[in-house]
């Protein structure tokens, strides 16, 4: 659930004017699959919160209509987390994904884009066996209408991960321009040969409240600001009307990520060095008064370190570690919770910064706590 510019307060509002006619939409338009990504985070909140939406989730993906992908539990930026702490998010994620959708996805959207030369290593060790990225992040890809749609990207100790490349701009604009784009590249695959390839559009059920909030105070003259309820969603009538226009392609027709990758396995391998569809890793370290942020995570996750280590040798000398145990592991959920991006994004919005902070907080008394519990 990635909702930086959005106060807290307002997450079950993005949910019923965000979310829920997404699904709506997708239910209409029955031909397609779609691929869900849903961090533990968010899949936890609906769960407790949302029990219709996990329903209807479920449904979709027992028709084959929906396959559900992994989404780490916080959504942080992966090049900006320690090695160990990423596999944690991953392992933690993917825990939530099994309890809250009964499956073991395999494959991982990466939170702001972000690709990180550890990740083929850290993929193997969790189990996920492909990841999806923008093209636009891909130099070699970024301008061009056609384009591999499954690649190998090195990383390190000479492993490699299978990537699925979606675009996060050829369906912008309006229905006709886009029409055009996918007509220009139909052609330009009966030039080269190729019979199939992949495009894969991207949407969040937050950009649908976004650009409705958007189009209505262009377009009405309204002036409604994040977390203000809508009067209505033009965004879904534009995306009502993209998918129809598909739906009505004669060459189109409808696939999972997964099922191309098999029946289309990666030919060329790129090597990359760590990169983000938002490029420059500064803004999450500096800029919007993230610094103290980023201080309180350091600070939390060097308390929460120092704590195991000290549990672990407590146990090991046959000390009573059970409460202390309990303790650390409440430590490190929230160690998670502090490294999310929504904190340190472009404009965050200033509750989302104190949600990042008091879980910081949380881990510096939970991790000492701990080491105090333990027991003779």
């Amino acid at each position: 659930m990635s909702f930086a510019p959005c106060p807290v307060s307002s997450i079950n509002l993005l949910i019923e004017q965000g979310y829920i006619p997404l699904l709506d939409l997708f239910e209409k338009h029955n031909k397609w699959t779609t691929q869900f990504f849903f961090s533990g985070y968010t899949a936890d909140y609906l769960n407790e919160n949302y029990p219709n939406v996990i329903k209807k989730v479920k449904k979709g993906v027992e028709r084959g209509n929906y396959e559900l992908g992994t989404y780490t539990l916080s959504h942080p930026i992966l090049s900006l987390t320690p090695y160990n702490n990423l596999i944690r998010q991953l392992k933690k994620g993917l825990e939530i994904d099994k309890r809250v959708w009964n499956i073991n996805p395999k494959g991982l959207f990466l939170p702001e884009n972000a690709w990180d030369v550890c990740l083929p290593d850290i993929m193997d060790e969790v189990g996920i066996e492909w990841i999806s990225l923008y093209k636009e992040i891909i130099p070699e890809y970024a301008e061009k209408l056609n384009y591999p749609a499954t690649v190998f990207i090195e990383g390190i100790n000479n492993k490699k991960a299978k990537a699925v490349i979606c675009s996060h701009y050829i369906d912008r604009g309006t229905i006709e321009d886009f029409k055009k784009k996918m007509d220009t590249l139909y052609e330009e695959l009966k030039k080269e040969g190729i019979q199939e390839c992949l495009i894969a559009l991207k949407n969040d059920g937050e950009v649908i409240y976004f650009q409705s909030m958007a189009m209505l105070n262009r377009d009405k003259g309204l002036s409604l600001k994040w977390g203000d309820k809508m009067p209505e969603l033009p965004a879904i009538k534009a995306w009502d009307e993209k998918l129809t226009l598909i739906e009505n392609l004669p060459y189109a027709k409808f696939i999972t990520m997964s099922e191309y990758l098999k029946k289309h396995p990666p030919k060329e391998t790129l090597t990359d060095e760590n990169i983000s569809l938002v490029a420059d890793f500064g803004k999450w370290l500096r800029g919007e008064r993230v610094e103290r942020l980023n201080i309180l995570t350091n600070e939390a996750r060097t308390e929460v370190v120092s704590a195991e280590y000290v549990i672990n040798l407590a146990e090991k000398i046959g000390m009573d570690v059970i409460e202390s145990r309990k303790l650390l592991e409440e430590a490190w959920n929230q160690l998670m919770l502090s490294e999310g991006a929504d904190g340190r994004a472009t404009l965050p919005h200033s509750s989302r910064k104190v949600f990042v902070a008091d879980a910081a907080v949380k881990v510096i008394k939970l991790a000492k706590k701990a080491a105090d519990a333990i027991r003779k």
